[in-house]
């Protein structure tokens, strides 16, 4: 599963909450943007203040936490790896 695949299940499931913004690894956020065009997955948007995906901010994660969904209580909701959701 690619990670535009795991980001877009985490939307669907948290979209009621509020979220506010995505934080990717570096590592993470390069495969989200190598992900081919599909006719039913949004791409990621180059807007004039960075990225955006489903309308919310990308951020990069520095400092080693995993890729994540915010949302606006405070609570993150991680984007899980494809061996961890089938485990």
């Amino acid at each position: 599963m690619s990670m535009l695949d795991r980001a877009q299940r985490v939307w669907f499931r948290r979209q009621a909450d509020y979220p506010v913004r995505w934080w990717f690894t570096d590592e993470d956020f390069d495969e989200l943007r190598a992900c081919p065009p599909a006719m039913n997955l949004p791409r990621i948007e180059l807007v004039k203040n960075g990225y955006r995906l489903f309308g919310l901010p990308v951020s990069i994660e520095r400092f080693g936490q995993p890729s994540r969904l915010l949302l606006r209580d405070g609570t993150t909701i991680p984007i899980m790896q494809s061996k961890e959701q089938s485990a």
